[in-house]
């Protein structure tokens, strides 16, 4: 669920629409919903906590029962991978 929520965090971005609408014609369980569109539960706190990663605001980068080294590697092998995915994209020129 982790994986699919930060997927979906940024769908708005990509489809240049309002959050709920993007979200709309999509069948998400009710906790990415909520922790995408409402900033609940436990999905959105680790949300929160890659954007806070993402922005350099250190500080904010907590999560209970993680250590600061498993976060940042989590992070930097997800825009690793991420990466390699848009590396394999065939371009539309």
């Amino acid at each position: 669920m982790y994986f699919l929520a930060g997927l979906f965090s940024m769908l708005d971005a990509l489809l240049d629409q309002p959050m709920c609408q993007a979200l709309s014609a999509v069948p998400l369980a009710q906790p990415i919903s909520s922790a995408i569109l409402r900033s609940e539960g436990p999905l959105a706190d680790v949300l929160m906590c890659a954007l806070n990663y993402e922005k350099g605001n250190f500080e904010a980068v907590s999560l209970p029962d993680v250590d600061a080294e498993s976060i940042s590697t989590a992070y930097l092998d997800a825009v690793k991978w991420a990466r390699c995915l848009a590396a394999d994209v065939p371009s539309q020129d």
